[in-house]
């Protein structure tokens, strides 16, 4: 019940801008703080983390594996040292925004009701999407030493979880002028929509020539299988729509302030990053053709349109958001960003973590 209080706590700071970087801050450590004191029998993957900590496993990445011998050398207990880096995960991520944005409230608001609950269980997905966005925050300034900052971090991000290597994507295509990255933006959508008008029609054609195709050439041995799973399963179908709708919007909404920022140079350069992260989460959606998983790169771009949203509502604006029109209408369409979101995660993806849910923030409790 406290999450839930603080969450709405929030949502009322973000809406009136008082203290939201108070706000914020005991909100995200508070999520670090449930992510600590969690445990094997709610957590689905609690007990893969605490065996590959204490039998010294290296099956994760070696970022990963080094903090776990780090904490080991310390004397440190599972439970101690996955407290420890929920922390230090959250202390990261709020350094990296508030380099960004004083806004805070709005972005631990969105980060609690969207990604939050998945980040729970998948800690080093938590701890490489902070390093990343703290990468992203020194491009504030453009130099060749910004840039190579943001590099190393993203690299660091990538020894903890493979999936931050995505982002070097975002990284070379942020140097790219806005009014290019626009084209290829609108560009992009147009190509999708096609994409996913094709999809619906040749649907069946399209299944059999992908499986055809992957089963000769594809890397992965089931991703003829995945093919198979996300287009003829009815939930599938509902998944990948609810993924381009994600995708989609942030798109088109990040495109349309796009035109309102250059006359602003911190937020023309901000919009510089996030259009290619909303469009490497447009990819993402296409790449979950092949396999739901990637429905985390997905996710974790959604957090760099929160804090755009953040800085662009936040930053330089008087009126508090229940005045401001745009506000009220940008914040609607996070709503449903974050909802779908956290449907896609929680319910549609990875279902186990449908369980976990009320132990994750505490409206039920483990008695074993």
């Amino acid at each position: 019940m406290t999450f839930i209080v603080i969450v709405i706590e929030n949502f009322l700071s973000s809406v009136t801008r008082l203290l939201p970087r108070v706000s914020g801050a005991i909100l995200l450590f508070f999520t670090a703080f449930l992510v600590g004191t969690s445990d094997a029998v709610t957590n689905p993957d609690y007990a893969l983390y605490m065996n590959s900590y204490e039998y010294k496993w290296t099956n994760f990445e070696s970022g990963y594996t080094f903090l776990c011998s780090i904490g080991r050398s310390l004397g440190l207990n599972y439970a101690a040292f996955r407290m420890i880096i929920a922390m230090i995960s959250m202390a990261i991520l709020i350094w990296g925004v508030l380099r960004i944005t004083k806004n805070l409230s709005f972005v631990a608001f969105f980060y609690a009701i969207s990604l939050f609950t998945i980040d729970a269980i998948q800690v080093r997905n938590s701890l490489m999407l902070s390093i990343v966005v703290l990468a992203f925050s020194f491009l504030n300034v453009r130099n060749w030493q910004h840039y190579l900052t943001t590099g190393i971090l993203i690299f660091l991000a990538s020894t903890i979880h493979s999936l931050a290597l995505a982002f070097f994507i975002p990284l070379l295509l942020s140097i790219i002028k806005l009014k290019v990255q626009r084209v290829i933006g609108l560009a992009m959508v147009v190509f999708s929509l096609i994409m996913m008008i094709i999809g619906n029609i040749f649907q069946a054609q399209l299944v059999g020539g992908l499986q055809f195709i992957l089963n000769i050439f594809g890397s992965r041995s089931d991703a003829g299988k995945n093919v198979a799973a996300v287009y003829t399963n009815s939930g599938g179908s509902i998944v990948l729509f609810a993924a381009f709708l994600v995708a989609i919007i942030s798109v088109i909404l990040v495109l349309y302030l796009s035109l309102d920022v250059e006359s602003n140079v911190k937020m023309e350069r901000l919009t510089q990053i996030v259009i290619p992260m909303v469009l490497l989460g447009l990819v993402a959606v296409m790449m979950m053709e092949i396999s739901s998983d990637y429905v985390r790169l997905l996710r974790n771009t959604s957090i760099f349109v929160f804090i755009y949203f953040a800085a662009f509502l936040g930053d330089g604006q008087q009126l508090p958001l229940w005045l401001n029109k745009r506000g009220i209408f940008f914040s609607s369409c996070l709503v449903i960003v974050a909802a779908l979101t956290f449907y896609l995660q929680n319910y549609a993806v990875y279902p186990a973590a449908t369980d976990a849910l009320p132990y994750t923030i505490q409206l039920r409790v483990n008695n074993e």
